[in-house]
């Protein structure tokens, strides 16, 4: 006997359905939202601190107080759910909306409180954020990017967001679309790699939800690793405590769980207070990533609510990515390790999220909806919540018989229910709706993938190296395969990536002579090829670039990515049609390679083919509806001010300037100037590109010096360039016009390319002449930050612009780090006065005090300081902690005990302005070591043991203090460095 029921919100959805639209719909508006800004660039190059980063800027500047501000909003919305876009911020999902309960399934939050948590600093909390590049909160995490807004054939509602990731020239796509007659959403991310370079792959999803009591994790999979790839049990941990549960996690601190062992690619957060949760879903190959991120439930986690939201309440992130832990360094040495990504390749995948109401929990989700099977006296209830509208039958087996094969009608606002007697969880079940099998018993997902390495990997050298190539430590790369090649020669995959990355700096001679060993010893080697290709190519041997191309196209790593730049090489030798053919049968081994496209559209509009021109880039648009060529070949196939009014208006995005460079850079290395230069034109003023467009016109004299009058002209602030093409038009622009701002651009690319000698070089032979603070700071960095010489150039910064605060911060760390304290307490002083309220020069001015032995006046300055952290940030926590601990101290070595007591209480504390928190486990062992010494002075054993057992229990927990108990190590730089 069974008994079926239909969970319907009857008075709510005929209100919320009888007034919405029944097809997918595209609006876009402005909305006003309390604004927390983020402000003040950082005008220093940040080579020195995240060359991984560059050129992006670090931004210091946050605000406590927020503000009114309008954000352009795209909303998609069909019949069922409520998506929500702003494109200015990272091109995030906003939120997401259930009409049929009125419940965010995606986090909304209230407000846009930017704080400093990105890799360059600003970050805002709530609905779904797209990570790439390297490991953390991506660069453009907060600032605009491009996008666009439609509906297709199909009826389906569309944004589509994506930019340039500046370091990589990676493209990044990612299409957010709203079918009709669905609770889901999906976006289909792309990638595109357009350079010859391997380059570093991750991926990650980031979806916010709200923290409460009741909610619980459902995330398939038998262990979970954290950053450094080390496996634990899941969902029971050691102890047996479910962590699937929010509130069992209220003993932990800040955690990560990268959930892994099953083939199932979805994962469900689910409020069973509520009966409501939101699940993503992807296929098989699609997500594999499953990880849930938690604040500690402790102060130190709490403060994040005031410092992210106003009203909206504590906030969980459930991240969904394309490999199995966001790895830190230290997961190298575990199976985790990084991942690349091969030169001119193209990778696509889809991800859905979509809410689940009325099943009292999971079982599974899968493609049409999530279902859940209990047990109870009463048999087995079976509830499913679908995606989409259902009419099909539902057919039940338990132990290989059929017992139900219904027809099912229902909308995706409801919930199926269904109670079928006498069944237990011991009877074998499967469910099927239509062809689809929702669940089966019998199923088995879970892998037995390794997650525990045999030994250390990282010893073996050229993994080691590959690990540092592939998280942009170029440098360190380069330096460890030549160690290898000290001791193996003969290693021709280690003088492979040597040549590579000779290249990537812009050494292609150095890169060809690597190359050129390998190919002596095997002359077929298809990775070795495609470089040696790409080399002569960018050197103009033609021929020999042919040749290295047809032995790379042997092996299918490099088949499309050759026959493409085979095709570039025709179109360079004035052959389109030799280039059409080339394209072509490129895309038959990449049918995304975008590269083969244009090829075939610049081909076709050199022949007069307009039509077909037209045609393909009609395709280019469909696979990525960003494409800035696409639409400048439209305008030069019809010219007209309407086509290069669009064409501009494509670049929405904060780095528009380099991406336009991006674009006549192409042209240029095709032989196609004319295109360069009308591409390059198009930006109002920008020095880089008036270099550029001064080499490109040599033909012109007069126009060339123009535009290299206009490039000297322009003031290098903020201006950060990193290509390393450019290198040689800053050689030749030096020799036109010898100048300062041309061999400090030079020096940044040299600098962030690891050429540091060369760097230095240019920049000292300018001795005091500029009136720029950043030159001094690249060359003080660049010759030794602590030496004479780099506190020389630091000095004269500060001579150059005493308003700049940067200055004052740099000079007492470096007074601090040649242990010059009472010329750092000096520096600190002069800043902390001169600009009132800067919490950064605050804590060093307060470290500088403590430095010096006034831990009173430190924790004067510490008490009027209001510090706005950043993830993580115990600066000025440990400062105040390390003040009481000597005035404790030094009361004890006066035979002051009740004072040195009653500092050890008040070093324990953790005042809300300093922006940490208190954590769960606070460390309290350097406050015992003293209470012990000082109790067995006056004799008070117990206390004294009591005290001891303290330290005893907290270092079996936690293992041992690191360098000693604070009494016996120096105050060290490391301890107390704010930023």
């Amino acid at each position: 006997m069974k008994t079926r029921t239909y969970l319907f919100l009857f008075v709510l959805v005929s209100i919320v359905i009888g007034s919405c639209k029944q097809h997918p719909s595209v609006e876009v508006y402005n909305e006003t939202l309390m604004t927390y800004p983020f402000s003040d660039t950082n005008p220093f190059p940040i080579i020195h601190n995240r060359n991984d980063i560059y050129p992006y800027s670090r931004i210091d500047g946050f605000s406590h107080t927020g503000e009114p501000r309008e954000w352009e909003v795209v909303k998609l919305e069909n019949e069922y759910i409520e998506v929500y876009i702003i494109p200015a911020i990272g091109g995030k999902v906003w939120g997401a909306i259930d009409k049929a309960s009125g419940k965010e399934f995606v986090y909304n939050n209230d407000v846009v409180k930017f704080r400093d948590i990105a890799l360059r600093g600003p970050w805002t909390m709530g609905g779904i954020e797209w990570n790439s590049g390297v490991i953390g909160h991506h660069a453009g995490a907060a600032t605009p990017v491009n996008y666009t807004a439609f509906t297709d054939d199909d009826g389906s509602a569309h944004c589509v967001v994506g930019g340039m990731d500046l370091p990589s020239h990676l493209q990044w796509r990612v299409d957010i679309s709203l079918p009709p007659k669905t609770t889901y959403f999906e976006a289909t991310t792309t990638w595109y790699n357009a350079t010859s370079f391997y380059q570093p792959y991750y991926h990650w999803s980031n979806t916010a939800m709200k923290a409460a009591e009741d909610l619980r994790f459902y995330f398939p999979g038998d262990h979970w690793i954290g950053h450094n790839g080390v496996s634990h049990p899941w969902p029971l941990d050691e102890q047996g405590i479910d962590r699937s549960w929010y509130k069992n996690n209220a003993d932990r601190d800040n955690s990560s769980y990268h959930v892994i062992g099953s083939l199932d690619n979805y994962y469900v957060s689910y409020y069973h207070d509520e009966d409501f949760g939101m699940v993503h879903w992807s296929e098989i190959f699609g997500t594999p990533g499953k990880k849930i991120w938690l604040f500690s439930q402790a102060r130190d986690g709490a403060i994040w609510e005031d410092l992210l939201t106003d009203t909206h309440g504590q906030f969980v992130e459930v991240q969904a990515g394309r490999m199995y832990n966001q790895n830190s360094f230290s997961s190298a040495h575990t199976p985790f390790k990084q991942t690349d990504f091969i030169p001119y390749n193209t990778d696509s995948w889809t991800e859905r999220w979509f809410p689940v109401r009325g099943t009292g929990g999971v079982t599974r989700a899968g493609e049409s909806g999530t279902i859940h099977i209990m047990f109870s006296p009463d048999g087995m209830n079976l509830s499913f919540s679908p995606v989409r509208e259902i009419n099909e039958k539902m057919m039940v087996a338990v132990n290989g018989d059929e017992i139900s094969n219904d027809l099912v009608i229902m909308k995706p606002s409801e919930t199926f229910s269904e109670v079928f007697a006498g069944i237990t969880e011991n009877d074998k079940i499967e469910v099927y709706l239509g062809t689809e099998k929702l669940c089966s018993s019998e199923d088995q997902f879970i892998l037995e993938r390794p997650d525990k390495a045999e030994g250390d990997a990282l010893d073996d050298l050229f993994i080691l190296a590959g690990e540092l190539e592939k998280r942009r430590s170029y440098h360190r790369a380069l330096e460890t395969y030549l160690e290898l090649l000290e001791k193996e020669p003969l290693h021709l995959k280690a003088m492979e990536r040597v040549a590579e990355l000779y290249a990537r700096r812009g050494e292609i001679d150095r890169a060809l002579d690597y190359t050129r060993k390998v190919l002596k010893v095997d002359t077929y080697l298809p990775g070795t090829n495609f470089i040696y290709g790409n080399l002569q190519k960018i050197k103009g041997n033609l021929t020999d670039a042919k040749d290295g191309f047809r032995w790379a196209m042997r092996s299918l790593e490099y088949h499309s990515a050759s026959l493409q730049l085979l095709s570039e090489i025709s179109l360079m030798e004035g052959n389109p049609e030799m280039a059409q053919d080339l394209a072509e049968r490129s895309l038959t081994y990449n049918s995304l390679n975008l590269n083969s496209y244009k090829i075939q559209a610049i081909a076709q509009r050199q022949l007069g083919n307009h039509r077909y021109a037209e045609e393909i880039l009609r395709v280019i648009l469909e696979i990525d509806p960003l494409d800035h060529f696409a639409l400048f070949e439209r305008y030069l196939l019809n010219p007209g001010d309407m086509g290069l009014t669009t064409f501009n208006n494509s670049f929405k995005n904060e780095m528009a300037r380099e991406e336009y460079l991006e674009l006549g850079l192409f042209y240029a290395k095709l032989g196609l100037p004319e295109e360069a230069i009308g591409v390059l034109e198009q930006v109002p003023d920008y020095p880089v590109i008036h270099y550029w467009l001064a080499w490109l016109n040599q033909g012109d004299k007069e126009k060339s010096q123009g535009y290299l009058e206009r490039a000297l002209e322009a003031s290098p602030e903020f201006v950060f360039p990193y290509r390393a093409e450019t290198l040689e038009v800053l050689d030749w622009a030096s020799t036109q016009v010898p100048s300062w701002k041309t061999d400090y651009y030079a020096a940044l690319i040299l600098w962030n390319r690891g050429r540091n000698d060369n760097a230095l070089g240019l920049l000292g032979k300018w001795g005091d002449e500029p009136e720029f603070v950043p030159f001094y700071y690249a060359r003080a960095c660049l010759g030794g930050l602590y030496d004479d010489g780099g506190l020389a150039d630091m000095q004269k910064a500060l001579a150059v612009d005493p308003d700049q605060w940067r200055i004052y911060r740099e000079l007492a760390n470096i007074y601090n780090q040649r242990g010059e304290f009472l010329s750092a307490l000096e520096i600190a002083e002069k800043g902390h006065q001169k600009f009132p309220g800067n919490f950064i020069l605050d804590i060093a001015y307060s470290k500088a005090l403590t430095n010096t032995g006034h831990y009173e006046k430190s924790l004067d300055v510490l008490g009027k300081t209001n510090v706005l952290p950043y993830e993580g940030e115990r600066s000025a926590q440990n400062i105040f902690e390390y003040n009481y601990l000597m005035l404790a101290f030094s009361s004890y070595q006066k035979g002051n005990y009740d004072s040195a007591l009653d500092y050890l209480d008040k070093s324990e504390a953790y005042p809300e302005n300093l922006g940490s928190g208190m954590p769960h486990h606070p460390d309290y062992r350097n406050q015992n070591i003293l209470r012990a010494r000082i109790y067995n002075k006056t004799g008070e054993r117990e206390k004294a043991r009591k005290a001891n057992d303290e330290i005893r229990e907290y270092t079996s927990k936690f293992g041992e203090m690191r360098g000693g108990s604070i009494f016996e190590q120096r105050f060290r730089d490391s301890f107390t460095q704010p930023f």
